[in-house]
């Protein structure tokens, strides 16, 4: 040490594998061709975190791949050692991958008890931008364009933290998640009450009064069938009041902001650190502006507003009038 040497390689493998888990898993891998000091820290890693980076069809341009995404994870999973379990499984931009691999990458996550489950699908330029299951007309459904959640993800009594981004959601006839802490739904179609039904099976989740941590919100909300007001709304908004230090909201609404006015307004007003509320929908009918008034008035010690309209999205309704 006094000469100056390899002080990072002198730590112990438990110190190394702690810094090698902040990195992307190919990067962590690379550190084995350092030393024979290295070779094997990557393998007690318990992090499996990879990002695809292909763009167009599986067979286009495949070739020009040096390491094909499917082998990358396969190996990052496997190439662990026999003690080392996944705690962290992340895979971000995940475009193409058939459904029997990412439920399979799932399943061993699961088994190995996972506490930490982040995936990030893309869909190529075929399918459409905003992942609505009724995003044409209320007659076409687009949701089977979607991959469908694996079951055994809800039954996972380890998994702590949950992000799902661009998946339609779809729940076994028990869940089970004891541990649940956060969870991240990220442009995910939940439909007949199952948003409902995963929000009361988490127990730690439901309870957010105990978690005074939690700050900050941000939401998402389409329209429903129709233009209705989807079932999932009051669900989502009684959970949004049981955060009582809530220091920021912000609310996107595919709808009036007068469809969701007597739900917020509730809310607000047990929301007594709410200081900065983010509100973005249309506001183009003409009870729009007292429906923002009600609000204020429920938000006594608001020191942020920003209100952001929001053209309604054109769409064809039966024996109604678009709001546009």
């Amino acid at each position: 040490m006094a000469s100056g040497g390899d002080r990072l390689s002198a730590l112990p493998d438990k110190a190394l594998v702690r810094v090698l888990s902040h990195l992307v898993t190919d990067e962590a891998v690379r550190t084995s061709a350092l030393s024979s000091r290295w070779r094997y820290v990557h393998e007690g890693v318990p992090v499996v975190h990879l990002v695809d980076t292909k763009t167009g069809g599986r067979a286009d341009r495949m070739a020009d791949l040096k390491v094909c995404f499917d082998h990358q994870v396969a190996c990052a999973i496997l190439g662990k050692g026999a003690e080392t379990p996944i705690r962290v499984l992340r895979l971000g931009g995940v475009l193409h991958v058939p459904y029997d691999l990412l439920d399979q990458w799932i399943a061993t996550a699961v088994a190995s008890g996972v506490e930490d489950l982040d995936i990030d699908l893309r869909y190529d330029e075929a399918a459409p931008g905003p992942l609505c299951p009724f995003r044409r007309s209320p007659d076409q459904d687009d949701s089977w364009m979607y991959t469908v959640t694996p079951r055994q993800t809800f039954r996972c009594r380890t998994l702590r933290r949950l992000r799902l981004s661009c998946w339609a959601l779809d729940l076994p006839g028990s869940v089970d998640m004891a541990s649940l802490e956060t969870l991240h739904l990220d442009r995910v179609t939940a439909r007949d009450g199952l948003l409902q039904q995963l929000l009361s099976s988490c127990p730690r989740l439901a309870d957010l009064r105990n978690y005074t941590a939690v700050a900050a919100v941000r939401i998402e909300i389409c329209q429903g069938i129709c233009g209705e007001e989807p079932p999932e709304v009051a669900p989502v908004m009684a959970l949004i009041g049981r955060c009582e230090k809530l220091a920021r909201l912000d609310l996107c609404l595919r709808l009036s902001v007068a469809s969701y006015s007597s739900l917020l307004t509730s809310v607000l007003r047990d929301l007594t650190h709410l200081r900065q509320l983010i509100l973005e929908g249309s506001l183009v009918t003409a009870d729009a502006a007292p429906s923002v008034a009600a609000l204020l008035r429920n938000a006594k010690d608001l020191e942020v507003l920003s209100l952001l309209p929001r053209v309604p999205e054109s769409r064809p309704s039966k024996g109604r009038d678009s709001l546009a």
